[in-house]
């Protein structure tokens, strides 16, 4: 029941983007000051490492990384998709809808868009990272597999 699943997940979202918040807050604190930088840095490294280990990818956006976004997004992709096997367990291969859902919904409110996705995914081969997509001529469907 979608309904169900909502009101569940509205809690959690609400939870990550304070963590992500104070991710960016204590990164621009430990930018600007000297004192106590280094244990600020930790802290916060902590934190992604734990948000990172539930699954919940970093907020990479196109305004941060420039020219390297969708290079680095394939990378994030390939990255979510083999923590904890999420494409071995779904036989090697996911459609780019499950994908692009799973993803957006781990990213919480710093989703991507279906055409950033596919750039990214076109990138993947180049970048030699194992996984690549496939489009299947018969019907249509695409998919991105090992």
């Amino acid at each position: 029941d979608i309904d169900a699943f909502m009101r569940e997940a509205t809690p959690l979202l609400k939870v990550i983007q304070k963590y992500t918040s104070t991710i960016e807050r204590e990164r621009k604190a430990a930018a600007s000051s000297n004192n106590d930088a280094a244990k600020q840095h930790n802290d916060t490294e902590k934190l992604v490492a734990m948000l990172e280990n539930m699954g919940m990818t970093s907020a990479l956006s196109e305004k941060q990384s420039g020219s390297m976004y969708h290079k680095q997004l394939a990378r994030q992709i390939v990255d979510f998709l083999r923590h904890n096997d999420k494409l071995t367990k779904a036989g090697g291969m996911m459609t780019l809808t499950d994908v692009y859902c799973l993803f957006n919904r781990a990213r919480g409110t710093n989703m991507i868009s279906p055409d950033d996705l596919l750039k990214a995914l076109d990138l993947m081969k180049d970048l030699g990272l194992g996984m690549s997509r496939r489009s299947f001529q018969s019907s249509g469907v695409l998919v991105i597999q090992d």
